[in-house]
This record gives C-alpha cells, structure tokens and sequence, in this order.
C-alpha cells in the first residue's frame, strides 16, 4: 500500500518589521503604562556607528550594498567596548544586524563568522539566526519591557529558519532538512512548522508511528488558530493515511485502535474538505478495519449513487475494502466501475478477478483474467487465478461435454504457469508529478540458468492508447534469483501499462 502523504507546504511570508525597528513610547490617550523600552546607548560611539551603518541598509535594496552596510555593522560591534555599560544596547543592534542578513539574496544563514563581518575567530562557523536569538535572550534578560520590540525580530529569524529548512526537504535533501528543522525548534520549542517538517523526513525515512506521534503533536497545536488551518488540515490527512496504513500492517489487536484512530483524522478532514472523494474512499477502507462495517455500508453506497465522483483508485481500493467487510455486491459494483475507469490497469483487474471468482460471478471472473493476462502475460500468478476460474466452472457443471473443455482449459492454464521460465512481479507503479509515472518491479529467474530479460513496456492512457514504449534490459538474472526493474516515462496522461512476454 502506498503512504499517502503531503510534502510540507511551508510558503511562510516575512511579515515582521525591518530590522532598524526602535521603541515606541505608549500610544497617546493609553490608560495603561505600557512597559518600558529603555536601552541606552550610552553615549558609544561603537554603537551609533554600527546602528548608522544598519539605518543605510535598510535606506538600500542592493544585495552587495546591504552586504556591505551590515558587515561594516558586526564588524564595529566585533570590537571592544568603548563605554561601559553598553552591552545591552550592542547585543540589540546585533541581534538586529544579524537578522538583517536573512534579508540579503542569496545568503546563506550559517557560515564562517568573517563572511558577517565578525574580526574575531573569522574561521570559526556561526549560525546567525541561533546567534541573534542569544542576543536578544540577553536584551530580553535585562529589559523586560523590550519584549514587543523583539518579537518581530525573532519572528523574522523563525520564518527564515522555516523557510530554509522547507526548501531543504523540498529539495529532497532530507538530512539537511533534519538538522535545520531542529534548528527551527531551538529557536521555537514548539514550532507545529517544525514538527510538521520532521514529520515529513520520518516519512521518508519510513518511521511511520514516529511520523504519526509528530503529526498529533501539529494537529493538537493548530487546532484552534486559523492562520494555521493549512498545515492543521495536512497534517491531519497525512496522519490518517499513515495510521491506516499501520492498521493494515499490524496483525494485534492494536489493528483496530489505529483504525478507529485514522477514521476520526479522516473524518476530522472530510468536515473541512467534503469534496475530497479519495479521503471518503480511505475512510470508508479504515471503518472496515475499525470494525464499523455499518458506516461503510453507508460510505459505499454513497459512493456508487454517483461513482463519477471518485477515482478509478478510489473505487478500487472501496472495493478492496467491501470485500474485507463481506459485502461481496457491493465489492463488485466498487470493482466494476474503477476498472471502467482504468480498464487497463493490472491491479484493478486483478482483484475484480479475485472478487469475482469468490462471489461466483465466473464470466466476468474469466473476462478480467483474460485481459489482466494481456496486460501482464510473464505473472504465473495470473494463470493460476484463471486455472481457479476453470476448476469452479468445472465443479458447477454436469455437461460431460463442458467438463472436459473446462478440465483441458484449468490443466492448460496450470501448465502454463508452471512452465513459464521467468516471473514480473510490479511492486509499484508511482506518480510522482501529474506527467511522470515509474514503473518498478523484479524479475526472477525461474529456470536452472543465468538469463538476460529484455523488458519492452507500453505505457497506456484510459483508452488503452499506446503514448510511450520505454525498454530496459536487465542482465545476469541467476537461477532461482531476482532483480529489480525501474521504468520511467514522462508522458502526460499515461495510467497504465503492458509488457511484452519476457523471454531469455
């Protein structure tokens, strides 16, 4: 079963103020003194300095002028103090100054400190943003009151943070994305980005229960702020897919417990999004596994009032799911209208052959082993299901005459299963992006010598319209031996495939 989850969808806009943001005094007519803001410079030198050059840096938008404006600024603030008692008023203009970097094109928010302008230990590496934090933590210490004036500057570091560990796990660096995702919760403990994030790499890494722990930890802090509902709704379905995904795979009592637990996430989900009819589908699945085969009664037969809803996967994996909950009529009416969706696709074809020999529907049991053999001819495991066809007709049957048809038919069948020299067995067949589609599987030797496979595959639209031929061999197969196969093609509008016999 393929997880079925979001990518993070962290678009997060800089929002705070500019960096050269100052104290305020209270708004006139006030009936509360506000806290106050107090730093003082002290009369230093070093800092007017510095706090000049971050005043022209935000009078520019030229990359290599602000670069060189807030060098000049860590450079003044790298040196001595000139007064005493200014340390506050210079751990505030530094904060500012290195917040500003995240504002400059290009520039990256970890490095050696001498590309920021620092004169001490220029070799040495910095994080900026952790650095700013711990300026700011100092200025927050000493004056309180500066807590509003601070708040935009840290918020500005939290989006650049959020913002460089998105691009990292969009970009499928996976362990960069880690170690800046938590970095993100050491400048907010409890960033629902940053858990979002990790949530996301432990996907990846295949850690799904600890995917899940992180996703209800989103779900949990979001539930009630409405600037967050995109990454709540996410979450939320992501978790309900992996959690559904876990029930399948579990073979404890816990089954039933997740189950129960991804239906109240899918149904939490398909409040907020009523048009997401693949959501209904893995509902409807789930409540099967949660043992509430009444409500997906109710689920099915929504969706076959009106299948032109739902997706020839969702009507398949719906059928997979009545079929479980022995609902062997609907399971067909489910199976029927996806592979009428997709009647190509070997899956669909498959399980409706399956389903169908089991609910005694033998023609059409025999008509999708015979097109599902069509699209996939090297699967002995195909040619079973059509010898298992034969040996029903066979035992329904008086007709001497019919008999021995359906004796020859079920012995040519299980021959040819049994003598075919090579097994293909699809493991998966993905859509990463709306044209791209691979193909992945293994072939295994199943004769007593070393062979060669030459894999010819057509890649199919609804319509059984041959739009791409892709061809991989795969060499020094050994005996008793297998090795995988990946196929992919760029081709807008392919949803299913078929392939060549192989032969050595």
């Amino acid at each position: 079963m393929t997880v079925k989850t979001t990518a993070a969808l962290l678009g997060a806009v800089l929002v705070a103020s500019t960096a050269g943001a100052q104290a305020r005094p209270p708004a006139q007519g006030s009936t509360a003194a506000a806290p106050k803001c107090n730093i003082q410079s002290g009369g230093s030198v070093q800092v007017s300095t510095a706090y000049d050059a971050l005043a022209k840096f935000n009078a520019t938008t030229t990359p290599d002028e602000q670069a060189k404006f807030l060098t000049a600024a860590v450079k003044e603030l790298s040196n001595p103090s000139d007064k005493p008692n200014v340390e506050i008023a210079r751990q505030w203009v530094l904060g500012q100054t290195l917040v500003a970097w995240t504002l400059v094109d290009d520039k990256p928010t970890a490095g050696p400190r001498g590309s920021y302008g620092y004169t001490t230990d220029p070799d040495a590496p910095i994080d900026i943003l952790l650095a700013a934090d711990s300026a700011f933590k100092v200025v927050a210490a000493a004056e309180p009151g500066c807590a509003t004036q601070i708040e935009p500057m840290h918020r500005m570091s939290v989006v650049a943070a959020t913002n460089a560990a998105t691009q990292q796990f969009n970009a499928g660096n996976i362990d960069s994305a880690k170690v800046l995702s938590d970095r993100l919760l050491a400048l907010e403990p409890a960033s629902p980005h940053a858990w979002h994030l990790l949530a996301n790499i432990e996907v990846k890494k295949q850690n799904y229960q600890a995917a899940v722990d992180l996703f209800d930890k989103v779900i949990a802090a979001t539930a009630s702020d409405s600037s967050m509902t995109e990454v709540h709704d996410n979450a939320m379905i992501s978790a309900a897919y992996l959690l559904q995904n876990l029930a399948d795979a579990d073979q404890t009592d816990a089954s039933k417990t997740l189950a129960e637990k991804a239906a109240r996430y899918f149904r939490g989900y398909i409040e907020t999004h009523p048009d997401d009819a693949s959501a209904k589908s893995a509902l409807a699945r789930t409540l099967v596994s949660a043992g509430d085969t009444l409500a997906a009664s109710s689920m099915y037969s929504t969706m076959l009032a009106d299948p032109s809803k739902y997706s020839s996967m969702d009507l398949l994996n719906a059928g997979v799911g009545a079929a479980n909950a022995n609902k062997p009529a609907e399971a067909m009416q489910l199976l029927e209208a996806g592979v009428r969706g997709n009647p190509y696709f070997r899956d669909g074809l498959f399980v409706l052959g399956q389903v169908a020999l089991q609910a005694g529907e033998l023609t059409k049991a025999s008509d999708a082993a015979t097109r599902l053999i069509a699209v996939d001819p090297s699967n002995p495991d195909n040619y079973h299901l059509r010898a298992a066809i034969y040996q029903e007709l066979l035992s329904e049957t008086k007709d001497k005459k019919a008999q021995k048809a359906y004796t020859d038919s079920m012995i040519t069948a299980n021959r040819a299963a049994s003598a075919m020299p090579v097994k293909v067995t699809v493991t998966d067949f993905a859509q990463p992006s709306d044209s791209q589609r691979i193909l992945n599987g293994t072939i295994e030797n199943l004769s007593d010598a070393p062979a060669d496979y030459t894999m010819t595959v057509e890649f199919l639209d609804v319509n059984g319209t041959v739009l791409a031929t892709k061809t991989e061999v795969v060499s020094g197969v050994g005996p008793s031996s297998s090795k995988s196969f990946s196929i992919t093609v760029d081709q807008p509008g392919v949803v299913a495939y078929r392939y060549a016999p192989l032969t050595k």
